[in-house]
């Protein structure tokens, strides 16, 4: 069963797209989406709460890959005002605090977030990744609880970098030509398995589908590279998956068959 969770949202410009302070009962910890445009306006938000991490989001360049830096400091607002003036391409800022934390258990839990971005196939730098760090094993057992608060807050403002890659046993497969390929349905999805084939053609209607855009920045991401999935990712939609692996607009619904070849469309229906 799902487990309920209750998280409070202060909207300081009465939309999620302005500045957002998210907090929960019981937990000495807030999590301040800030626009870049807005950063003066949060100022006094953040001085109530100076030290912690933040991630700093760029544009979204292919769909379900997140380009992100993460900093970790004692005085946020100070940091992130230098971000505002010598890092260009970022548009939205999230800082983590609590006064709770201290300078080591911040250095701790900013490689343990990169770490994680980096498995989960996310776009992520740092100013200097740190080698393993010792704390002490409640300092351990806070860091990890303060990392799940952030997952959570991540996730209610809208970000994936720190959801966990699903896996499924119940596997779709889609063939046609030279193109191999496994998947599984995921949350809001359908995730294309690592060492899946695309086909190593495309239709000529193909060229003027919306999905070969997302294919050629999968291309350009790395993602696919030499026609083979670098990594699980996750398509919106099973058409997506579908239409980008056999290179011309599809129906998942059709294309996506069980080992025995039952339609995806089937098995839903």
């Amino acid at each position: 069963m799902t487990k309920k969770i209750p998280v409070d949202l202060l909207l300081f410009d009465g939309t999620m797209d302005g500045i957002v302070l998210a907090t929960r009962k019981g937990f000495n910890a807030k999590a301040l989406k800030i626009p870049r445009s807005k950063l003066s306006e949060a100022a006094e938000e953040i001085k109530k709460c100076n030290v912690g991490v933040y991630f700093l989001f760029s544009e979204e360049t292919v769909i379900g890959v997140e380009t992100l830096y993460i900093g970790e400091s004692e005085n946020l607002y100070k940091r992130l005002q230098q971000h505002g003036v010598n890092k260009l391409d970022w548009i939205t800022a999230i800082a983590f605090c609590s006064p709770d934390l201290n300078k080591t258990v911040i250095k701790y839990i900013e490689k343990k977030l990169f770490d994680a971005v980096k498995t989960n196939g996310h776009n992520a730098t740092i100013q200097k990744a740190a080698a393993s760090i010792a704390i002490s094993e409640a300092d351990t057992l806070f860091a990890d609880s303060f990392m799940d608060e952030i997952r959570l807050s991540l996730s209610v403002f809208g970000y994936v970098a720190l959801q966990k890659t699903e896996k499924s046993s119940d596997l779709y497969y889609c063939k046609s030509k030279d193109a191999d390929a496994a998947g599984f349905r995921s949350t809001n999805g359908f995730t294309v398995q690592q060492g899946s084939v695309v086909s190593s053609t495309t239709t000529p209607t193909f060229k003027k589908c919306s999905y070969r855009i997302l294919r050629e920045a999968l291309e350009q991401a790395g993602m696919i590279k030499d026609f083979v999935f670098q990594q699980d990712y996750r398509f919106n939609s099973p058409s997506a998956a579908a239409s980008v692996i056999i290179g011309h607009n599809c129906n998942g619904l059709h294309e996506w068959r069980t080992a025995v070849g039952v339609k995806l469309g089937d098995v839903v229906n």
